[in-house]
């Protein structure tokens, strides 16, 4: 699989150095060849994904905050004698409760264990990138190479 991933480079790059008068830097060799590795993508989207749990898993020891809000009317209506009179009453009111556990150690417990993945992910992320950034300077040797020897070749 390594192999034809170092093959995948080496055309792409090869096809880059072929196009006349278009120098490109290392760093923007390793940014395409970063938007187009399925192997980065897919250690890239883990790595996303389990920070998200992470940041899940860290949101149950955190402080928790309602907010609520009512607006009621209440018409009163007497009748007394024969004359009616009526009265509306407005009542408004809003509240806010926040609440922060003092001792919950299976929140605790799951907070810490929700980093470890993450932390996995990072470091097999970071081993994706030096795996990608091997690939493109093996690639990039090799189309330079290359262009070596067909110049010589051609001054034979």
């Amino acid at each position: 699989m390594n192999n034809f991933r170092l093959l995948a480079l080496s055309i792409a790059l090869g096809a880059v150095f072929a196009t006349p008068v278009r120098a490109q830097s290392l760093t923007d060799l390793y940014e395409l060849a970063r938007a187009y590795d399925a192997t980065y993508q897919s250690a890239k989207a883990q790595y996303d994904a389990n920070q998200y749990k992470a940041d899940q898993a860290k949101a149950s020891i955190l402080p928790t905050v309602n907010l609520s809000a009512g607006v009621s009317n209440t018409q009163l209506q007497v009748d007394s004698g024969g004359t009616t009179s009526s009265r509306g009453f407005d009542n408004q009111n809003a509240g806010v409760n926040a609440s922060q556990p003092l001792y919950r150690p299976f929140n605790l417990y799951s907070s810490q264990q929700g980093n470890k993945p993450a932390d996995l992910a990072d470091a097999q992320l970071q081993a994706a990138q030096q795996d990608l950034n091997v690939a493109v300077h093996r690639a990039r040797s090799g189309c330079l190479a290359d262009q070596e020897r067909r110049r010589y070749g051609q001054a034979a």
